[in-house]
């Protein structure tokens, strides 16, 4: 929820520091809609994204911004997308937004004339996308080297409780079962046929501890 929350904080902060544009009801509207794609992109990175470009054409088309933090916001909006790792849908709409912010609406004037705007502003739109691949990159490794780990941990104990299977609980049943053997023999004292007993308890109680704990390890 944190771009959602930080959009609000943000919107606030400028309508306290400058309360005249949000008298205008197209500037309300473009505020509510840019804290909605803010909370909407973690979720709906796609709709958002498309809807965030539309909006910034509509925001750009008027002649009076009246809020910086409009324009400014998608900004924001670029990183997080590019944070998604849509690597064609983010290229597309950052060359939507670069196009759009460099057009004269009020003048008519589609083509770009200042160069040096163009590229200040292709700059700052492609540090926004950098900074969102960079996040998108760390996110990527750091999921794999979970998953790597994961691998590991379960591949250790696979190897642990084959281990245990095959040398402790292999060896309790043969002892267990050696230990009821002689017990049935007729020649023996009772007081050894009772130790045979209660050793051959203790095994069973050790085997089912095995048991547990191979358990534990799956």
């Amino acid at each position: 929820l944190w771009p959602g929350l930080f959009g609000i904080i943000v919107f606030v902060a400028s309508y306290f520091s400058s309360p005249e544009p949000f008298s205008k009801p197209w500037i309300v509207f473009a505020s509510i809609a840019t804290v909605a794609c803010l909370f909407l992109l973690p979720w709906y990175p796609r709709t958002a994204w498309v809807a965030s470009v539309a909006l910034f054409v509509f925001i750009m088309g008027h002649s009076v911004i009246g809020v910086p933090a409009l324009s400014l916001m998608v900004l924001v909006l670029i990183m997080l997308f590019a944070a998604k790792g849509y690597t064609v849908a983010t290229v597309v709409g950052t060359i939507i937004i670069w196009y759009v912010g460099l057009i004269e609406w009020a003048n008519g004037e589609f083509i770009p004339l200042s160069w040096v705007e163009a590229i200040v502003w292709g700059i700052v739109v492609l540090l926004s996308v950098i900074a969102g691949y960079v996040s998108y990159r760390s996110g990527w490794q750091q999921k794999n080297l979970q998953e790597q780990w994961d691998t590991d941990v379960k591949t250790r104990r696979e190897t642990m409780g084959k281990m245990l299977h095959d040398s402790v609980a292999s060896s309790l049943t043969s002892l267990i079962m050696r230990l009821e053997a002689m017990s049935l023999q007729p020649d023996l004292a009772p007081a050894t046929r009772k130790e045979l007993v209660d050793l051959s308890e203790q095994a069973r109680l050790s085997m089912k501890e095995v048991r547990d704990l191979l358990r534990t390890l799956s």
